[in-house]
């Protein structure tokens, strides 16, 4: 199981609002990450060529964290997700990396590079703005290791 953590932000204008956050942990590992407090990261900017191929290569999964919080989060807190209430599964996800993959940041540690990614999900847009999902990959340093979701 992937450990990701994610959260849904409304940006309105200058100001952003955390919807909520959730973190998927493996039952058999426990992994503990750098986060921003911890690692010396860039300024926010557009995706790179890097960025985008790393988040292409976990899409799969990052569709599939979006799914299951929706639907775990629709069982004890259904407000969470409800400014996606009348999509479908298939709506919500069909965001692409490559075009709505808006805003990354980066950070080397010793164990590679960590990339935090703002992804816009373009059925989501409404009367408090558009909706985003943040969504925190590891990029090992020897690209022999698949690339993880956090």
């Amino acid at each position: 199981m992937l450990v990701i953590d994610w959260r849904l932000d409304v940006q309105c204008g200058h100001s952003r609002v955390s919807s909520f956050t959730t973190t998927f942990v493996p039952l058999s590992y426990n992994l503990r990450m750098a986060s921003a407090d911890q690692v010396s990261l860039t300024a926010p900017h557009a995706p790179h060529a890097r960025a985008v191929e790393a988040f292409n290569f976990v899409l799969p999964e990052i569709k599939h964290a979006v799914i299951a919080s929706r639907h775990d989060w629709d069982v004890h807190e259904p407000k969470m997700w409800s400014r996606a209430a009348g999509l479908s599964d298939e709506k919500l996800t069909t965001f692409t990396i490559e075009d709505d993959l808006v805003e990354i940041r980066t950070g080397v540690v010793s164990y590679g590079t960590i990339i935090f990614g703002k992804i816009r999900l373009p059925t989501v847009n409404d009367e408090l703005g558009e909706g985003f999902i943040h969504v925190r990959i590891h990029d090992p340093p020897d690209k022999v290791n698949k690339i993880q979701v956090y």
